[in-house]
């Protein structure tokens, strides 16, 4: 049996405790047994979030720590969840490795690709491994899109949109969101989801521009265009900045020649042809679950991680970087060098 512990234990903390009771609760081999926090308070109360995960299943009882040397010391375990806000990643994630447990740490992986290289470099020393809390590649809705492109199914994609908004995450601990040197903005945290997946459907641009406002924090207001060799068009949002009482937004759309899906957040609806609108045909899963069952497959069957390595994580977090320049420049076009 696998045993984990949450390194933090803030909103994202408590859905991987939970995604580690629903995959327990199917007969996977990993328990979540304790979880460290720096703010104690917080280890005895839920944190605001905008996911949620469904399921009926057993509430673990684990063990709470004041500090990570703490749990270690007290604590056998297989798997850290590393939960901690995005400056804390690289160091966290490094010295977990150099420790030798297997380390799951949340996205975005790093604030700078220099920091992303130095995880991969540790990864490939240590007897664990490291993967990045990319959960969307993980969601049935993507993976269906993934798909229909690979397929040629409905032939070429014209065009797509991805949509994701949010209203100021100013909740968090010491409002560390808001401070770009630790949160890297809305076009790190949250806009990254749909440029991690655009990048997992249809693989790097050839060119990216990104017209970008700051408002509350730094790149709060993102609009990105991906320019791909074959001349679909790529347009995705990502905005943080919304009123307090706007609900958080997700959506795509992407149109092939032959037909066209459309997830509304809830829901993903097949348009093929001149035909009635119908449900794609796609399974109920969660991303977190879906990807924490994928790791522990990894640990537990040897398992090759061919769906979320830390290099495509890395290539993720290069491609955030090119947007920021472009970003900085006004929104010009700035050179990837993608074949797609």
């Amino acid at each position: 049996m696998l045993r984990a512990g949450l390194y933090g234990f803030g909103g994202i903390a408590q859905a991987h405790k939970k995604a580690y009771e629903i995959n327990a609760a199917a007969g996977l081999p990993v328990e979540v047994v304790a979880a460290c926090d720096i703010t104690l308070e917080r280890l005895h109360r839920a944190t605001e979030i905008n996911i949620s995960l469904e399921g009926d299943v057993p509430v673990a009882e684990i063990n709470r720590y004041n500090t990570i040397d703490e749990m270690l010391a007290n604590e056998e375990l297989d798997i850290i969840s590393i939960c901690l806000p995005t400056y804390l990643h690289a160091d966290a994630a490094i010295a977990m490795l150099e420790k030798g447990y297997h380390v799951l740490s949340e996205k975005p992986m790093a604030l700078s690709s220099a920091d992303c290289a130095r995880m991969i470099a540790a990864a490939d020393k240590a007897k664990g491994h490291l993967m990045i809390g990319q959960c969307m590649r993980f969601r049935p809705e993507y993976i269906y899109i993934k798909e229909l492109v690979e397929s040629g199914k409905y032939g070429r994609v014209v065009s797509a949109y991805f949509n994701r908004l949010a209203n100021p995450p100013i909740w968090a601990w010491q409002n560390w969101f808001m401070d770009p040197k630790k949160s890297g903005g809305c076009i790190l945290d949250l806009h990254i989801h749909d440029i991690d997946i655009i990048r997992f459907i249809f693989g790097d641009p050839a060119q990216i521009s990104c017209l970008s406002h700051q408002l509350q924090c730094q790149y709060d207001s993102n609009h990105t265009r991906f320019v791909y060799e074959d001349g679909k068009t790529v347009v995705a949002v990502g905005d943080w900045s919304l009123s307090r009482g706007f609900k958080f937004e997700q959506n795509f759309r992407v149109a092939f020649e032959g037909a066209t899906v459309v997830y509304n957040g809830n829901t993903v609806t097949l348009y093929e042809g001149d035909n009635a609108p119908v449900p794609a045909p796609i399974k109920d899963a969660d991303g977190i679950v879906e990807e924490i069952a994928y790791f522990v497959s990894m640990i537990a069957d040897g398992v090759v991680n061919t769906v979320n390595t830390p290099k495509d994580s890395a290539g993720t977090i290069a491609l955030v970087e090119k947007m920021m320049q472009s970003a900085d420049a006004g929104g010009v076009l700035v050179d990837i060098g993608g074949q797609k």
